[in-house]
């Protein structure tokens, strides 16, 4: 601990730290050159890494979920894209197909709106499905008297071939 002078208790404790501690500035100039050297070592790694590759003509390919394109900088084609890229854009391909259907169905109902009548609210559409399914199970059980009819007749034998 540093001598406070004629400050004791909390006013010596805070004296003594802002005796330890730098200031803002000073700490804003540390950290700003920290910063700079870091990111001075980043490039030169970089570089370093580039000329390696350079020297064997490589192209270097890098994963990015952006569009695809291929730069040249210091000899170096560097490619960008790939799988990730392509599926992004079959995706697109796929929503915007969904888009373009989903306003072409649109276009037809507003073209033909006069010909909702009487299915254009819910508890309608709802009632013919109703309707139509009842349609389908009269139709079914009238199916199934008539294959037991023809049973009972021995008139549908589905084993015996039309040649015996």
């Amino acid at each position: 601990m540093t001598d406070s002078g004629d400050c004791i208790g909390l006013k010596a404790w805070v004296a003594d730290h802002k005796a330890q501690t730098p200031g803002n500035e000073v700490l804003k100039e540390n950290i700003d050159n920290w910063i700079a050297n870091f990111e001075a070592e980043e490039e030169e790694r970089q570089r370093a890494k580039l000329a390696a590759v350079a020297g064997d003509g490589w192209t270097v390919v890098v994963r990015s979920k952006g569009r695809k394109r291929t730069r040249e900088e210091n000899g170096v084609s560097t490619f960008t894209g790939g799988r990730a890229t392509a599926a992004a854009e079959e995706k697109l391909k796929q929503v915007r197909a969904a888009k373009d259907a989903a306003a072409e169905k649109d276009a037809i109902l507003m073209a033909g709106r006069h010909d909702l009548g009487q299915h254009f609210y819910r508890t309608h559409r709802l009632d013919r499905q109703r309707t139509e399914v009842a349609e389908l199970q009269k139709k079914f059980q009238a199916d199934q008297r008539r294959l037991k009819e023809m049973r009972a007749a021995k008139s549908l034998n589905p084993f015996k071939t039309s040649k015996q």
